[in-house]
């Protein structure tokens, strides 16, 4: 696995300021108590279901977690209502359905990444196996390990993610060189436009957007070579890196 080149997104941009923030630098340093305090929250061990509450009018933060979960557990559904605090707005009470759930998928995706902090993820020593690193995970963040495993899933299909476009974008780079140099050849003047036109219907087909040199320059058979070569492009693209094009039409 090669994590060398790994881009963050704004989320674990945001976690590692957060951490930062905190002054905890390194996992024997993570404490869900210690964090509670420095963000002015108070925890409570409790019979009820796990919960955020921000009183309306004091703003006063609480986390309720339930005392039937383990250790483990109480950390990672901390992660959880820990999001709903400190990046969500909103009785949910009155809320649509949807929106609820697009909250709860958010918060959901806020913990893996705050219980297991990209920055601190990339300083381990990798093993051999999948299965060591996730164990290595649960160890070394204290969680389950189904929930190390979705963790470790998510990593490695967002490393997945960045070696794909880095490799579309080198090879891109080179194919729309070409073209323009192609296109400088021609002596056009003036735009031509169609009404189904090659490149439209390729983005309906796989919601491939892209940009052709001198496209609008071009006449429609010139045009349909032009899109044909590039979708086989970028469909070569995502079978080199043993990618499926994820909105491509059944």
């Amino acid at each position: 696995m090669n994590i060398e080149n790994y881009q963050t997104t704004p989320l674990e941009d945001y976690i590692e300021q957060l951490y930062q923030h905190l002054g905890i630098t390194s996992p024997e340093e993570i404490n869900m108590h210690d964090i509670a305090d420095r963000l002015g929250i108070t925890i409570h061990i409790d019979h009820w279901e796990s919960r955020a509450i921000e009183h309306p009018i004091t703003k006063t933060k609480r986390i309720i977690i339930n005392q039937e979960l383990s250790v483990q557990e109480r950390w990672q559904d901390f992660g959880h209502e820990l999001c709903h605090l400190l990046r969500q707005s909103g009785n949910q009470l009155a809320l649509p359905e949807s929106f609820i759930q697009m909250q709860e998928a958010k918060a959901n995706n806020f913990a893996y990444h705050f219980c297991i902090p990209t920055f601190m993820l990339l300083k381990l020593d990798v093993p051999y196996t999948k299965d060591e690193f996730i164990h290595l995970i649960s160890r070394t963040f204290n969680v389950t390990l189904q929930f190390a495993k979705e963790r470790f899933n998510r990593f490695e299909r967002r490393l997945n993610e960045n070696q794909f476009y880095k490799a579309l974008s080198e090879s891109y780079k080179e194919f729309t060189a070409a073209e323009e140099e192609k296109t400088k050849k021609k002596k056009r003047t003036h735009m031509i436009f169609y009404d189904n036109d090659p490149l439209v219907e390729m983005y309906q087909r796989n919601k491939i957007d892209v940009h052709i040199y001198g496209y609008y320059y071009m006449d429609y058979e010139e045009r349909v070579q032009a899109v044909r070569e590039i979708e086989e492009h970028i469909i070569k693209v995502y079978d080199e890196m043993k990618m499926e094009l994820p909105y491509k039409n059944k």
